[in-house]
């Protein structure tokens, strides 16, 4: 028989096993939900960590002009979108009782660190608001260094490391405590191109390399004759000063450091000019003729007042005749012509009177004074006494009627007229020899060009400051003795590079119109129809800086098309008149909606949706200086807060009511970081300098 045996049982060993495996699949489901979870945690603890950057990003509004309270109101922001409310409870201005965006779990343990090296806890408890962990001080050689060092003002950016201590645990018999990091960061970059931008140029000089040339005016071969120059080639270009002299304080200063020695004044000429050139080429060497050198680079160097002749310069020196000729009543000669007094500005800083070269910044000139030696022959006690001990003698001089004689001297006063240029002095000598100083023999002779001080205008351009002097001991050397070579020292000031803002400063003007070729108007394609007025009021289409080591040509018209398909960086002037477009273009609302906010509600700057701000061009310094619609490298762009305009009288107005020479001007305050740009945005990846006028936007960069 064949024997059957019955099957092995197996119920109950599955049952084992799963008893077995469950604590495994609960100890890895709990880890992978718990792994889930602070994932979760972590996701929206970066959130936080980017909205607390970005939030406060937005505050760096101020930082030229106040940086402790700027930084201030930068980091406070950020710890209110933070969802620390640890933090938030120590602010300096008070506790924030309900603090934005807090954590989905045990919103209380998240912890907040700016501009810290590291995450909490290693700075300690984190719990003192008054310094907000400021110790990441940047290194950055281009950092803007305001206020205390690490906070947003001195580095240029806001760091946000948040940490979410100890996360809540799902299971609690998981041994595991981790503590979720997230990290965000907001740069304040220089704003290279982008959209919004208004057609206002604002000119500034800052040039590689200045120069200045002697140039005789009665050269026989003219512009194109390179004898004409006759400062040698290794003593044009001058030094930047710094520090900068006593008394030109804000200035650009420029001065030969070695003196021009035996710079040859003689060969029977006495007419000299003295021409000043800047050149953002920095391998420019100032070589050959005058008309090759002024030129020669249209885009990159310029010479100030010149005239396409010898005559054009912004300085005079007359050489004269300091000896021998045989003088008398009828043939006398001028030995020297010295001037003293001047133009100088009237509102600090001060410019010290410079009677050769005037500054006239919209101040009521002042007199400058005349006294000139002239020789009427020997033997002469005073020339003024009738014969045998005089001559006789009468002197005028252009502007000054007759002259005074004191001393062996012939004395005047004049008042040149404000933003006149070169002005001309003409002597002209009258004598009586018949003895009787009523005679009939009365014979003349009229001394040209024995000096010609210049009042700043148009044609000197950012020339603010220009002195000839002997060296070594100073003083004029404006007038001088053609018989010896002259060693001279030539200081040159300009005005200086754009900057923040202080907050109580007197607002400066922008000429939006004077003559076609002055207004700082420009024309550029728009969003709008057509027109400077819709490029007032909508902005500009993209413009970006691809060189800004600067052009190595000309300029030409931009790239047709709306927008264009590469962004030009050059930019035309605009020809017209716009004083009455001002308040419309700005701001289509009422005054009611746009008072002056500069500094006037409890001493803070302007809220960051003022429509007052704007941001414009910055420009080369010879933009405006050139008749006709020109093309101009854009240099870099600038942020402005307008409190004044023609047509406006909105609430607080400064200046209010305009001055009546500059109702053709809108009047603010420049400053370098804007809220809001007005549109796209190209950031340059350059961490920003709140020392200068520039413009900088926000950029999420970690």
């Amino acid at each position: 028989m064949l024997s059957r045996r019955r099957p092995r049982r197996e119920s109950g060993q599955v049952v084992v096993l799963f008893a077995l495996l469950v604590p495994i699949i609960l100890t890895l489901g709990s880890i992978v939900v718990s792994a889930g979870n602070w994932y979760v945690l972590k996701r929206h603890l970066q959130t936080q960590v980017d909205m607390a950057a970005l939030a406060g990003g937005q505050g760096f509004l101020g930082c030229g002009q106040d940086p402790a309270a700027a930084s201030a109101d930068v980091s406070t922001t950020a710890l209110k979108y933070s969802g620390d409310t640890l933090r938030s409870r120590d602010l300096p201005a008070g506790p924030l009782t309900t603090p934005y965006n807090l954590q989905l779990e045990d919103a209380g343990d998240q912890r907040v660190v700016l501009n810290s090296p590291s995450y909490w806890p290693s700075l300690g408890t984190a719990t003192d608001g008054t310094n907000y962990d400021y110790k990441d001080v940047s290194t950055a050689g281009d950092a803007p260094k305001l206020g205390e060092p690490g906070s947003p003002c001195y580095n240029g950016y806001l760091d946000v490391k948040a940490t979410d201590n100890e996360a809540p645990l799902l299971f609690r018999w998981i041994p595991l405590f981790p503590s979720p990091k997230s990290h965000a960061r907001v740069e304040l970059q220089v704003f290279q191109g982008g959209e919004g931008l208004r057609p206002i140029g604002v000119p500034e000089v800052d040039p590689e390399v200045v120069a200045v040339l002697i140039v005789d005016e009665n050269a026989a071969g003219g512009v194109n004759d390179p004898g004409a120059i006759r400062n040698p080639p290794d003593q044009r270009i001058l030094d930047e000063v710094t520090p900068v002299p006593a008394g030109l304080a804000g200035m650009h200063v420029y001065r030969n450091t070695t003196p021009f020695n035996a710079v040859d004044l003689g060969g029977g000429s006495q007419d000299f000019r003295v021409v000043v050139v800047t050149s953002r080429d920095p391998g420019f060497i100032p070589t050959g003729s005058l008309q090759a050198i002024c030129t020669g680079n249209p885009t990159q160097t310029f010479c100030y007042d010149y005239d396409g002749s010898l005559s054009g310069g912004i300085s005079f020196i007359h050489a004269y005749n300091g000896g021998g000729g045989s003088p008398s009543a009828t043939s006398p000669v001028v030995r020297d012509v010295t001037l003293s007094g001047g133009c100088g500005v009237s509102d600090p800083p001060a410019v010290p009177s410079n009677p050769y070269f005037n500054v006239d910044d919209g101040a009521t000139c002042g007199t400058i004074g005349m006294s000139a030696t002239i020789d009427f022959g020997p033997g002469l006690t005073d020339p003024t006494l009738p014969q045998p001990n005089g001559v006789c003698a009468e002197v005028t001089a252009t502007g000054m009627g007759d002259l005074t004689y004191v001393s062996g001297v012939w004395t005047g006063v004049f008042t040149p007229a404000i933003a006149s240029g070169a002005n001309q002095i003409n002597i002209t000598t009258t004598t009586d020899t018949t003895g009787g100083c009523a005679g009939g023999n009365n014979p003349s002779d009229t001394f040209n060009k024995v000096a010609k001080p210049y009042v700043a205008d148009e044609d000197s351009g950012p020339v603010q400051y220009l002195s000839i002097e002997h060296s070594p001991g100073g003083g004029p050397a404006n007038s001088i003795n053609k018989t010896t070579s002259a060693s001279l020292t030539i200081t040159v000031g300009f005005t200086p590079l754009l900057k923040e803002a202080d907050p109580f400063d007197d607002p400066i003007p922008l000429r939006i119109w004077n003559t076609p070729s002055q207004s700082q108007t420009l024309d550029c394609q728009t969003s709008g129809a057509s027109g400077w007025a819709d490029a007032m009021e909508f902005g500009c289409v993209p413009y970006q800086i691809y060189n800004p080591a600067w052009h190595t040509s000309a300029c030409g018209p931009p790239p047709v098309g709306v927008p264009p398909a590469d962004p030009p960086d050059c930019i035309a002037s605009q020809n017209g008149n716009y004083q009455q477009s001002v308040a419309h273009d700005l701001w289509a609302s009422p005054c009611s909606a746009t008072p002056n906010n500069w500094y006037q509600n409890g001493y803070e700057v302007p809220p960051g949706d003022d429509p007052r701000w704007i941001p414009l061009f910055i420009v080369d310094e010879k933009s405006f200086l050139i008749s006709g619609k020109k093309y101009w490298p854009v240099r870099r762009f600038g942020g402005f807060y307008v409190t004044a305009g023609n047509s406006m009288g909105c609430p607080g107005d400064d200046p209010d009511p305009l001055p009546a020479s500059t109702k053709r001007s809108i009047y603010g305050h420049f400053v370098t970081y804007l809220p809001d740009s007005g549109g796209q945005v190209i950031p340059s990846g350059e961490l920003c300098s709140f020392t200068e006028g520039g413009l900088c936007v926000p950029v999420l960069v970690e």
